[in-house]
């Protein structure tokens, strides 16, 4: 029969004769020097014995700490507690007034959602397994036993990827116990749980590629998949109480090897095994377990557990005990507590984000207390306390001074050096620095911190310049307006030429407005992008602005809202919804005021010379938006002639023969320099052809296309440039 796992109900009530004050000296095996302890603080609950077993790095930087607390009657005992070490709130579970036996929390996680998860155990008729999960004040969600046929406890817990919890311990007849391992519903309802028979209790778990891997305090490491079902066993001398999961990948066992002693197990994701680590008693009466560890910056680790000290074949009390290694586990150095009449038993250890280690455990006194403690790293960069100017990124003008400071202290308490360098050249060695910026560029300003082994920098980008923007309104860089809709904008600057700064603002890279203060209509919909630019010499700054125009009309066709045509011409008029394929979109085009289609496409005919206005409207359930296009219609006969002051009237296109069933001549006049583009549209609106598409200047031109291999049908010659696009009907036959 497998022998009962150790468990953290088990070490709490070790008899222990204890009279002392509160340790905080320590002894040590090696000459490497040690890190001190930030603070330590002891709790307690009245006169109530107490202590911790487990402790959690929370999102905030905070510490979840799990333990127990009451003597006769212990309670599951849970407390929040901050950086310095400062309780922010204390739970016990069972409350008072509800009746349970004693209690004992081992484990505590605090799950994606902010809550706390605890597991342990409760005594009612017999010791029970115990989740018990708590909203971020500690308030009780929910509570749940499971398998209350038998006594158990949970001894570990976790959260899955998937969002699942994962519990497992041992359960069982007393002193008969199996290991335990059941999935859960973040609501505490069971997924599926297992019994293993062969081991005498499940101490830890993590979650790896294809299952889990989980530890029996026997000395066996178990790999199971997602289902709890058995993959592989890998079996050592002793027991193992602790498991992590490594940055390099892998995992470390921390427990006794078969004669008492702390060990470390490394070993590959598969359980083969890297190293293992012994570490020898100081005093040939120690036995002694690691029952927690955690992974260093550099690789290697440091754990935690207690020492028993056998005296006449009693073990009359226990120490703290803290091993420190290299990534391959050689010992760097150690410390366990001095004084020989009282003890205490780390059991778990985390690293905050400050590579900070906090242990907890319990103090033996005339009563049991809670301790934490709080470890400067070994070898750590030295502490940038804050920094002036705050902002990394400055924005100066040229010739501005700006100071500079760097505030910090070392943990190990080691002198420190400063070294100011201002783009790439030393300029001065103090905690503080004044720099003048005589060149307008971008300039590198960084404070170089040392302890005379590690350094941290603390850089400034600094953009000097003779102009930039200081300040802008709408503040917001990302905003969206209905289309049409008219909006207020500014821009501020600062410069050493206040009378020489030249605003422009650009829509789409069109010139829409000059001045510090511009008013911007937004007519294209969907997304815009709006520059201010200010400008001085060879100098400039500028702000953009993204605008989500919304409309129900999504594009348009023609383009241009200003259309030239001839006699006889006929253009294509399209809308396109922004969603074509909502079942309420009506359209509705009008000429003048008749409707001429209501459809998405009108083809309109223009049989005669003068102003037109086309409307095209959409509505979509109850949303509506529409586009007016002003069509010039002229003579062809006389569109290029010069009038009496020797000016250009227009633009002619003209097409012949027409209709056709081979070549077609282009034939159109140029008043001005432009670019042009010529297409062939079929009644889609779709280019059925490329024609041209170049800058050209002024004159009359001809362009010859085949109609050979066009099906038969009505297409549209458009011409257009940057400011007029003319239509002409060409019938293709066969």
């Amino acid at each position: 029969m497998k022998r009962p796992v150790l468990t953290a109900l088990t070490l709490a009530l070790c008899s222990i004769q204890v009279h002392v004050l509160l340790i905080t000296l320590f002894a040590t095996t090696t000459a490497f020097a040690q890190p001190r302890n930030l603070w330590q603080r002891t709790f307690t609950r009245g006169n109530e014995h107490c202590g911790f077993y487990d402790i959690f790095l929370t999102d905030d930087d905070n510490y979840a700490v799990a333990g127990w607390s009451g003597v006769p009657s212990t309670a599951m005992w849970v407390m929040l507690i901050d950086r310095n070490g400062d309780a922010i709130w204390n739970r016990t579970f069972p409350a008072n007034d509800e009746g349970h036996g004693h209690g004992l929390a081992t484990t505590i996680i605090e799950a994606d959602n902010g809550d706390f998860v605890i597991g342990g155990n409760i005594r009612e008729e017999r010791h029970l397994f115990t989740i018990v999960r708590c909203d971020s004040a500690g308030r009780q969600i929910w509570w749940r036993f499971y398998r209350d046929d038998l006594d158990g406890i949970c001894n570990a817990l976790i959260e899955t990827k998937a969002g699942v919890l994962l519990a497992c311990g041992a359960v069982g007849p007393r002193n008969q116990e199996h290991a335990y391992l059941t999935k859960l519903e973040s609501n505490g309802d069971v997924v599926w749980q297992r019994i293993y028979n062969d081991y005498g209790g499940f101490t830890a778990i993590r979650e790896t590629e294809g299952g889990f891997i989980v530890t029996d305090g026997d000395g066996s490491i178990v790999k199971v998949n997602d289902e709890g079902e058995f993959i592989w066993e890998r079996v050592v001398e002793g027991r193992v109480y602790g498991l992590i999961s490594c940055a390099r990948g892998g995992f470390l066992a921390s427990g006794s090897d078969g004669a008492g002693d702390p060990r470390l197990l490394r070993f590959e994701p598969n359980g083969d095994s890297i190293w293992f680590t012994r570490f020898d008693p100081i005093d040939e009466r120690e036995i002694g377990a690691g029952s927690a560890a955690v992974e260093m910056q550099d690789g290697g680790f440091l754990f935690v557990g207690g020492r028993f000290f056998n005296f006449s074949n009693y073990l009359h009390s226990q120490h703290g005990m803290i091993i420190r290694t290299n990534g391959q586990g050689e010992e760097i150095w150690r410390r366990v507590t001095q004084n020989e009449h009282a003890g205490s038993c780390y059991s778990s250890i985390i690293m905050d984000r400050d590579s900070m280690v906090v242990l907890v455990g319990t103090d033996y006194f005339a009563r049991f207390n809670a301790v934490m403690i709080k470890i400067v790293p070994d070898r750590s960069p030295p502490n940038v306390l804050r920094w002036e100017p705050l902002a990394r990124e400055l924005w100066k003008l040229r010739n501005e001074t700006v100071s500079f400071r760097v505030y910090a202290d070392d943990l190990q308490n080691d002198d420190l050096t400063f070294r100011w360098i201002h783009n790439d050249s030393l300029i001065g060695q103090s905690d503080r620095k004044r720099i003048q910026f005589s060149t307008s560029q971008d300039h590198a300003v960084v404070c170089e911190v040392s302890d005379g082994q590690d350094a941290v920098n603390i850089d400034w980008l600094v953009h000097v310049r003779d102009l930039y923007i200081i300040d802008h309104s709408l503040d917001s860089l990302e905003l969206s307006v209905d289309r049409n809709d008219t909006v207020n904008f500014t821009i501020t600057t600062e410069t050493i030429y206040p009378d020489s700064v030249i605003y422009h603002w650009y829509l789409n890279e069109d010139a829409v407005a000059e001045g510090e203060n511009a008013s911007i209509v937004f007519p294209h919909p969907g997304r815009n992008t709006l520059t201010a630019r200010a400008t001085i010499g060879d100098y400039s700054d500028e702000i953009v602005w993204s605008v989500n125009v919304r409309s129900v009309i999504w594009s348009w066709e023609p383009e241009s809202l200003n259309i030239g045509c001839v006699r006889d011409s006929t253009i294509n008029f399209a809308l396109i919804a922004l969603d074509e394929e909502s079942d309420s979109i009506e359209y509705r085009w009008t000429l003048g005021d008749s409707i001429v289609s209501i459809d998405s496409l009108a083809v309109i005919e223009f049989p005669s010379i003068g102003e037109y206005l086309v409307e095209g409207l959409i509505v979509d359930n109850s949303v509506l938006d529409s586009i007016v296009w002003h069509v010039t219609v002229h003579d062809p006969s006389g569109i290029h002639t010069d009038d009496s002051n020797g000016k250009v009237r227009g633009m002619a296109l003209t097409l012949h023969p027409n209709p056709s069933n081979s070549g077609v001549a282009i034939e159109y006049f140029l008043p001005a320099r432009t670019g042009v583009s010529i297409d062939l549209l079929d009644l889609y609106g779709r280019v059925a052809m490329k024609i041209t598409e170049s800058d050209q200047s002024p004159g009359q031109y001809q362009a010859m296309i085949s109609s050979r291999t066009l099906p038969s049908g009505i297409y549209i010659v458009r011409l257009k440039t940057a400011t007029w696009i003319l239509h002409q009907k060409l019938v293709v036959t066969k």
